[in-house]
């Protein structure tokens, strides 16, 4: 059942068609995100809709509580037991590769909860988007500002009061205890322990046969921090309107919940609630609205971030370049599948190295390839061009991925990834030679963490076997570090192969000569490759000296968002 409401938004900024031209695909991502999650543990909506309560509560609905690190409200203990995280990491990695630095994390999270309602049974609700996420995140904001399960009344509405929500809301919003678990520690203040260190109960309003259950449930204290049980004894994972008889019939979990039968006001509504579910899931969709509408932050207020766990943009891509560019790393280690080549007769291996661990012979080598391929198209500036390259390949920064021709079709023969431990060599036996080379890094270009390639050079011999196709198509896995997915009508089911999910770029980037009509075809043509709006030809359109050179690149978000755009019209087209 879908709730279409009339809506005033806090903010004028957000709005029901915000990312309609940006991401249009982006709430089919998280929900079928969510749905994936959920339908694997069913405790995750629980989870989803408690994370939301915890963020908007706290500094409003800005995904400050995904933030991770010393001090963040995260790191408080009233936040210790939240969960939900990885799903909205696995959305928002996803977000990001059709919808790149568009989407924050405080909406892919609203939406998130919205659906876990949906996908239980609730109701499902249109909700305005546009927030952006906070640059704040503090521990010491959570305590004043979050809801205890041992609170009164009075105590709720004053801290509901403080963020525009009403008393209806209050009791309204309760009904999310109709899903999810608590742990025992979160009830503990309606026990105490007896001479055999038993649970007994002390709090009179709690139903004696339900209290029972939860002792035996709960065991003794020392099990309490581990042990959960469910918020709604009936239905746990469904949303409904049970919370609401369980409540009438004295089987609340918490305190906070018992005390809504303390006010006639408040009585009456969940007698309203219990007796009509249809009267529930209006009022929760309106309340709903008001919650998510909390203090968010648009324009200059906010960020988007990169990483939900990072604040500060800047900071969270100088985090996805150091992960990218870590010493240890072996690019090639998530694609062995990749290591080996093979075309009509011509067997080929691939290794990793890096810049400041080459072998003289390495270093000879790429010397002689380069000068074979490039001394002619540079012509007279080739002299300084070779000095400039022959310091950019050992630079620290500086990765490759080394191109071995060998008789050997076995890669099991194969010698150890060149840049490893020991001494390198160019051949590990003698039919091994090698014969290419692709340099590259991973950088900076206008604020956007790129994958730039340097240089990407095969001897003559081994030209037009398609080795440079296949490159330049490892390259992009490895800017990636592939999401592979697959589409059944209109779902999209996201399986992961993930080495660091906050290593990816944005794009591939590389330079090309533009006298090297070869490769400038090659880039152009058959891989789809754009020239920058950086390239000089770009940039000095009118004025400024003519460069010999024209840097492209490929965005994947552009690109990708494009092709699924296609397969789920098809997809959809079907039914």
């Amino acid at each position: 059942m879908l709730l279409c409401l009339s809506y005033s938004a806090h903010s004028s900024e957000l709005a029901f068609d915000f990312y309609a031209a940006s991401c249009p695909m982006l709430e089919t991502m998280v929900k079928d995100t969510v749905r994936a999650a959920s339908s694997n543990d069913p405790r995750v909506p629980g989870r989803l809709l408690r994370l939301l309560f915890h963020d908007c509560f706290v500094e409003g609905c800005d995904g400050s509580v995904l933030v991770q690190g010393n001090d963040t409200e995260r790191s408080d203990p009233a936040n210790a037991s939240l969960g939900g995280f990885e799903v909205i990491e696995v959305a928002k990695n996803v977000v990001e590769m059709f919808c790149p630095d568009t989407v924050s994390c405080a909406d892919i999270l609203v939406l998130a909860a919205r659906d876990a309602v949906e996908f239980t049974g609730g109701p499902g609700i249109e909700v305005p988007t546009g927030r952006k996420d906070g640059k704040i995140s503090l521990a010491s904001n959570v305590r004043p500002n979050i809801v205890d399960t041992s609170f009164s009344l009075n105590q709720m509405k004053h801290i509901f009061s403080a963020k525009g929500l009403s008393f209806d809301d209050l009791v309204t919003l309760s009904g999310a205890h109709t899903i999810g678990s608590a742990h025992c520690s979160a009830f503990s203040e309606r026990f105490k322990l007896d001479s055999k260190g038993n649970l007994k109960l002390i709090d009179t309003s709690l139903d004696s046969t339900y209290a029972a259950e939860l002792t035996q449930q709960c065991g003794a204290s020392q099990a309490q921090t581990s042990i959960t049980v469910n918020n709604d004894p009936g239905t746990p994972f469904i949303f409904d309107n049970e919370y609401y008889q369980m409540l009438l019939a004295h089987k609340g979990l918490f305190e906070s919940d018992a005390v809504l039968l303390d006010n006639a006001k408040s009585l009456k509504k969940v007698e309203e609630f219990a007796n009509d579910k249809n009267r529930f899931f209006e009022n929760w969709a309106q309340a709903f609205l008001r919650l998510a509408s909390t203090d968010v932050k648009t324009g200059e207020d906010g960020e988007i971030r990169r990483s939900c766990s990072i604040v500060e943009k800047k900071k969270a891509i100088s985090e996805i370049i150091k992960a990218a560019s870590a010493p240890e790393k072996d690019h090639l280690c998530l694609f062995s599948q990749f290591r080996h080549y093979q075309y009509k007769g011509h067997s080929f291996y691939l290794k990793s190295g890096r810049g400041d661990k080459l072998s003289s012979i390495l270093k000879h080598h790429i010397q002689n390839i380069l000068k074979i391929n490039m001394e002619k198209v540079y012509g007279s500036e080739w002299p300084s061009e070779e000095k400039s390259k022959r310091k950019e390949m050992v630079s620290p920064e500086a990765r490759y991925i080394f191109i071995y021709e060998t008789a050997n079709s076995d890669p099991n023969q194969m010698s150890e990834s060149v840049g490893g431990r020991g001494s390198q060599t160019v051949c590990a036996n003698d039919t091994e030679t090698i014969v290419g080379f692709v340099h590259f890094r991973f950088t900076l270009e206008e604020e956007v963490p790129v994958l730039y390639v340097y240089e990407l050079q095969l001897e003559p011999h081994v030209q037009g076997k398609g080795l440079g196709n296949f490159l330049m198509q490892l390259i992009e896995l490895i800017a990636c570090e592939v999401i592979y997915f697959s589409l059944l009508f209109n779902n999209f089911h996201v399986i992961y192969r993930i080495g660091d999910p906050t290593n990816r770029m944005s794009a591939v980037v590389l330079t090309v000569q533009k006298e090297n009509l070869l490769a400038m075809n090659f880039y152009l043509s058959k891989l789809r490759y754009t020239i920058s709006s950086i390239s000089p030809s770009r940039v000095n359109q009118l004025t400024g000296p003519e460069k010999s050179y024209e840097i492209l690149c490929k965005v994947f978000g552009v690109e990708a968002k494009a092709v699924l755009e296609v397969i789920f019209s098809i997809a959809n087209s079907a039914y």
